[in-house]
């Protein structure tokens, strides 16, 4: 046992006008005391703000660690509300597929907000290939208490890269959650 910090994993941002265009993540091998690329993410801003993604991809290492290629695409729908605001409407994810050289649907996922920007109802649909269509499975609603604003309350910190809804998409007290599974065409 060394009892010492070992090299790990590494993550480099990369900023322009002061808002972040990429981020690269690498791994540390051992064996050759060397970092080496894992996944790259690029993110688009600008065409509906310049503070928020219109969409997002994922690069992986070739093979040979030579060349960044393609894995997935997020595409992000925001909808304004209210200075300096802009709630999440809906996104897209597609697959990279080699063979057809091209963007693949893969799944997406809708919310809507109540009048006090509390996201009320998330639906999320996978793509069938064949018929070529949206299938939804899973839907999640939120209950709130608007006498309790977001500024009375004392919420939990928020260390994980994945945003959690109870943290970062409401505005009120959240008093209730419902998950829902779409089977036999009923939810």
């Amino acid at each position: 046992v060394l009892n010492q910090w070992v090299n790990l994993y590494m993550g480099e941002y990369f900023y322009t006008d002061g808002l972040m265009t990429s981020e690269i993540n690498s791994l540390w091998n051992q064996g050759n005391d060397q970092w080496y690329f894992h996944s790259k993410w690029e993110y688009s801003r600008g065409a509906f703000h310049p503070w928020v993604p219109d969409f997002e991809i994922l690069y992986r290492r070739d093979i040979n660690n030579i060349a960044w290629v393609y894995e997935t695409k997020i595409e992000n729908e925001w909808i304004h509300w209210g200075s300096p605001l802009f709630l999440l409407t809906k996104q897209t994810y597609f697959t990279w597929d080699i063979s057809m050289n091209q963007w693949e649907y893969d799944y997406k996922d809708d919310y809507q907000y109540d009048s006090n920007g509390n996201r009320t109802i998330g639906t999320y649909y996978e793509w069938i290939e064949t018929p070529g269509e949206w299938a939804p499975y899973y839907k999640d609603e939120f209950i709130f208490d608007l006498a309790y604003n977001f500024s009375d309350l004392i919420t939990p910190i928020n260390d994980d890269d994945e945003l959690d809804d109870t943290v970062y998409w409401f505005n009120n007290m959240v008093i209730g959650y419902r998950g829902y599974e779409f089977t036999n065409q009923v939810w």
